[in-house]
C-alpha cells in the first residue's frame, strides 16, 4: 500500500468515527482465551438500566468495526432503544483481506477457532452487564454474514435470532478452495440437507433453532442471490416450516425495489423473513437521514436504497421500543363493535393504523384515535406516526385478544346466619352460541345459579363449536351481624348520632343498625353527658393557703415565701376552676399559725367536662364517627390537645385490618378499597383513653 493511499485510509477512518461524536468504540483487550485470534470492540450507550440485549456486528472483508459501526447504523439504534453492540474484528493476520474465515473447517465448528472466539465475546458482556440471555443477537456482511450463519448454527442456545445480510448457509464451504464456489451459488443442497448439516453441528442439542432474516441484493455479483434460497432452505427446514412463502408484500413499506417474503412454522409463527432488494449489488442497504428509520451512511458496501436494512434487522430482533403507548382494551369479545384506540396526538402528524385480520376502521384513519370493529381474530392494533416534517416514527403496537368474554356478577344478597339465598349470573359473549353452563359446587347448568351459601364458584362456558372458556373464580361473602359495645363521653350540650337516632343524655341505648343487605347489627352505647363544675377548698378560719397538688389548675399566682396567693384564694375558700373530667384526689398544705407543715388530704370528686385545650380525650364533638358513615371515602379522626394516637380497625369477623399511630391530633383515613360492610373502630390516646366506634362502609 502507498503512503499516499496509506494516508487516505486513515483520514477515512477518522472521519467515520467523527462522524457519531460520542459513538466511538472501546477496545477489550482480555475476553477470553481467543482461539481465533480476533480482536473485540463494543459501545454501550449511556442509560441502560436492567437487563439489556446484545447484538454482534460483524464487518465485511477489507472493513473495519469501527467503519461498519459507522456505515451500518447500529449504534443509533443502540443509542435510541438501549442495547449493547459487539464488534468482532478480523486481523490480517488471520486473513489478508481482513474476511472472516466462515469457509475454514478450524473455524466454523463448534468451541473451536473464530466461532468459539466469538462465542467469548458474548461470554464476556454477560459477565460484566446485566444482560438478557434470552436476547443475544448476530448479524453480519458477507464474510461476516458467513461467520454470522457459523455463529446460528454452531450455538443455537446462545443467540435468539441473526440476520444474514449478503451471506451464506452454514456449511456450503469447508475449505478456501471451494468458498468461491459457494459464492458463486453452486452449491445447492436440498433442504433437510442444509437442516442436516447444522443437527450434526449440535447432536445433543434438543432446543428450538433460531429465527433468521435474510437480506440480500438481487444484483450482487459477489455473492449471488441463489444463496439466498438456499439460506432459506436450511432455516425452514431447521424451523418446522415448508418453503413456500406463508406472506408476501412486493412493496415493503411501500419500496417497490425491497419485496419481503414469511415464512411460517407448523404452529403458524414466522421464522424466517426474506428481504429481497431488486437492483442492489454487494453490501447493505441504507436510508440515510435524520429519522428514527433512517441512519447508516453509504460506503463501498453500503448503499443507498431508501431502505435501512440495518432497522429491520432490529426490529426483526423485536429491539424497537414504542414510541408511546396505544390506549385501549387488551382483550375483547368476538365481533366487538366501537372499541377506541389512541394516542397521544401531536400537532401536524398524520397516523396510519392497522388492526387484526377480520377486523375494520370504522373512523379515524390518519387521526390519533380511531372506532374498531373486531372479527373473531387476535392480533396487533399497530400505528406509525409520520411527522410534519415527513419523518416516520417508529411503530407503535398493542396485542389485542378476541374471544370469549365470560362476566360473573352477584345478582342477590345471601342472608344472614348461614342462609344459602345467593345467586350468581353468567353472560357470554363473542364465539358461536347456544352456550351451556356448568357451574362448580352444585350450581347447576343454567347460565344462574342460585340457592349457593358462602364460598367461590366458577362457571366453565362451552359453545356449540365446543370451544370451552372457563371464567376466573366469583368469591360470595356473607355479611356477618355484628354486636359491639361502646362508650362514649360528651360535654353538656354536645350530641351523638346513632344510626337514624340523635342522643344527648346520659344512659344506655341498644340500636339496630340497618345494612345495605338486610343484615342486622346491634350497638349498645353507654352515653354519659358531664356538665361543666367547679370544686371549692373551704380552710379554716384562721388558716392560709401554702400549696396545692392535684388535677385542678389554679387561675393564677404562685407561692410568695412559702404562701400561696393570688387569684382563686379569697378569704380562706379555693375555687379550682374548670377541672378535667374523673376523680381526683387533691393534697394540700396550710399555715397553721407561723408553720406552712400542716398536711391536709380532701377528696373531691368532680365531674367536670374539658372546655379548653387538655390533651386525652376523643373529639366527638362534631358527630364524627357516626353511624352510618357519610357516603364518601375518607374518615376523620380528630383528638383534642396535641398528643399521638393510635387508631385499630377490625372486620365484621374480627381481623384486625388496619394498625396506625398517628403524631398528631387530627387524621384522616382512606376507606375506599375496603369491602362494603361494617367495621369497628378503636381509638387510643397516649393517655390510655379508648374509644370505640362502629362503622359502615
Amino acid at each position: 500500500m502507498s503512503i499516499l493511499k496509506s494516508i487516505a485510509v486513515l483520514f477515512l477512518v477518522t472521519f467515520l468515527n467523527s462522524v457519531v461524536s460520542g459513538q466511538s468504540l472501546t477496545p477489550v483487550p482480555s475476553f477470553g482465551s481467543n482461539p481465533g485470534n480476533l480482536s473485540m470492540f463494543t459501545y454501550v450507550p449511556v442509560g441502560i438500566s436492567g437487563s439489556v440485549p446484545v447484538v454482534i456486528a460483524m464487518h465485511g472483508c477489507s472493513q473495519s468495526a469501527s467503519i461498519y459501526a459507522v456505515e451500518s447504523g447500529w449504534n443509533k439504534l443502540a443509542d435510541r432503544h438501549k442495547f449493547i453492540m459487539i464488534y468482532p474484528e478480523q486481523v490480517s493476520a488471520n486473513n489478508s483481506s481482513k474476511c472472516f474465515n466462515w469457509f475454514e473447517a478450524a473455524d466454523q465448528s463448534k468451541n473451536q477457532g473464530e466461532a468459539l472466539s466469538i462465542k467469548q465475546m458474548a461470554d464476556y458482556i454477560q459477565l460484566n452487564y446485566s444482560i438478557d440471555p434470552a436476547k443475544i443477537f448476530v448479524t453480519g456482511l458477507s464474510a461476516g454474514a458467513g461467520m454470522t450463519s457459523v455463529m446460528l448454527a454452531a450455538y443455537p442456545e446462545v443467540f435468539n435470532k441473526g440476520a444474514i445480510m449478503a451471506g451464506i448457509p452454514y456449511k456450503a464451504s469447508s475449505s478456501a478452495s471451494t468458498a468461491s464456489f459457494a459464492m458463486g451459488g453452486y452449491i445447492v443442497k436440498t433442504p433437510a440437507q442444509w437442516g442436516t448439516l447444522v443437527r450434526n453441528e449440535n447432536p445433543s442439542y434438543t432446543g428450538p433453532f433460531p429465527d433468521v432474516a435474510i437480506f440480500h441484493g438481487s444484483a450482487d455479483l459477489t455473492v449471488n442471490i441463489i444463496n439466498a434460497a438456499e439460506l432459506i432452505d436450511q432455516w425452514t427446514d431447521l424451523n418446522n416450516a415448508d418453503q413456500t412463502a406463508d406472506a408476501t408484500n412486493s412493496a415493503f413499506q411501500g419500496n417497490t425495489s425491497v419485496e419481503q417474503k414469511i415464512y411460517k412454522d407448523n404452529l403458524n409463527n414466522p421464522v424466517v423473513y426474506y428481504y429481497k432488494i431488486t437492483g442492489m449489488g454487494h453490501g447493505i442497504s441504507v436510508n440515510t437521514g435524520p429519522c428514527p428509520k433512517q441512519g447508516g451512511t453509504t460506503g463501498t458496501y453500503t448503499l443507498e436504497k431508501n431502505f435501512h436494512s440495518t432497522y429491520w434487522a432490529a426490529d426483526f430482533f423485536d429491539l424497537i421500543t414504542d414510541p408511546y403507548p396505544i390506549s385501549g382494551a387488551i382483550q375483547v369479545a368476538q365481533n366487538a363493535t366501537n372499541i377506541v384506540y389512541s394516542v397521544v396526538n401531536t400537532s401536524g402528524s398524520t397516523y396510519s393504523w392497522t388492526v387484526p385480520s377480520g377486523a375494520i376502521i370504522v373512523s379515524g384513519q390518519g387521526s390519533n384515535s380511531i372506532l374498531v370493529n373486531f372479527g373473531t381474530s387476535s392480533g396487533s392494533i399497530s400505528v406509525e406516526e409520520t411527522t410534519s416534517g415527513s419523518c416516520k416514527n417508529d411503530i407503535a403496537s398493542l396485542y389485542v385478544t378476541v374471544g370469549y368474554l365470560v362476566t360473573v356478577s352477584q345478582t342477590s344478597f345471601i342472608a344472614c346466619n348461614g342462609g344459602a339465598t345467593a345467586a350468581l349470573s353468567a353472560v357470554a359473549t363473542g364465539g358461536t352460541g347456544a352456550y351451556t353452563y356448568n357451574w362448580s359446587s352444585g350450581g347447576g347448568t343454567s347460565s344462574v345459579a342460585s340457592g349457593l351459601a358462602a364460598g367461590v364458584y366458577t362457571v366453565t362456558v362451552t359453545d356449540n363449536a365446543a370451544v370451552v372458556v372457563t371464567s376466573s373464580g366469583f368469591t360470595i361473602n356473607e355479611p356477618a351481624v355484628i354486636s359491639g359495645n361502646q362508650t362514649i363521653t360528651l360535654c353538656e350540650g354536645e350530641t351523638i348520632t346513632i344510626g337514624s337516632n340523635t342522643y344527648n343524655t346520659t344512659n344506655t341505648y341498644i340500636d339496630t343498625l340497618i345494612a345495605a343487605n338486610s343484615c342486622d347489627s346491634i350497638l349498645t352505647t353507654n352515653l354519659t353527658v358531664y356538665t361543666s363544675s367547679s370544686a371549692t377548698l373551704n380552710l379554716g378560719g384562721n388558716d392560709t393557703l401554702c400549696s396545692f397538688e392535684g388535677a385542678f389548675a389554679l387561675s393564677g399566682g404562685s407561692p410568695v415565701n412559702g404562701v400561696y396567693s393570688g387569684p382563686g384564694v379569697t378569704n380562706g375558700s379555693f375555687n379550682p376552676g374548670t377541672a378535667t373530667i374523673g376523680w381526683n384526689n387533691i393534697m394540700y398544705t396550710v399555715m397553721d399559725g407561723n408553720n406552712c407543715s400542716k398536711t391536709l388530704y380532701d377528696s373531691i370528686y368532680v365531674n367536670s367536662c374539658i372546655t379548653t385545650g387538655l390533651s386525652g380525650d376523643i373529639d366527638i364533638s362534631k358527630n364524627r364517627f357516626v353511624y352510618p358513615n357519610p357516603a364518601n371515602d375518607v374518615v376523620t379522626v380528630s383528638v383534642k390537645g396535641p398528643d399521638q394516637f393510635e387508631l385499630h380497625l377490625y372486620n365484621s369477623i374480627g381481623a384486625l385490618i388496619f394498625n396506625k399511630q398517628f403524631h398528631t391530633n387530627v387524621a384522616t383515613i382512606d376507606v375506599h378499597s375496603l369491602q362494603p360492610g361494617l367495621y369497628l373502630m378503636m381509638m387510643k390516646t397516649k393517655e390510655g383513653v379508648l374509644t370505640q366506634k362502629i362503622i359502615k362502609n
